[in-house]
């Protein structure tokens, strides 16, 4: 049997596990912002494996690029 809980932002900040908890078994949680729904708790259903290329990268790709060099600068 699923229900719905709705739980303010805050009530749901301050202790998010039992909530959590509740999505895992299967409730609807939906945490409200003033009253109004904001957003949903749920669980991430797993359909198998990740998905992987039929064709590898070649390593050639790769040359040159220094993986101990961060990708992005750094936010100002």
């Amino acid at each position: 049997m699923t229900g719905i809980i709705r739980v303010p932002t805050a009530v749901f900040k301050s202790n998010m596990r039992p909530y959590v908890e509740a999505a895992r078994t299967g409730k609807s949680v939906i945490v409200t912002d003033s009253g109004v729904d904001d957003f949903k708790v749920m669980p991430v259903t797993h359909s198998g494996p990740p998905p992987v290329s039929a064709t590898p990268i070649p390593a050639e790709t790769y040359k040159g690029i220094n993986v101990d060099e961060p990708a992005f600068a750094p936010l100002k």
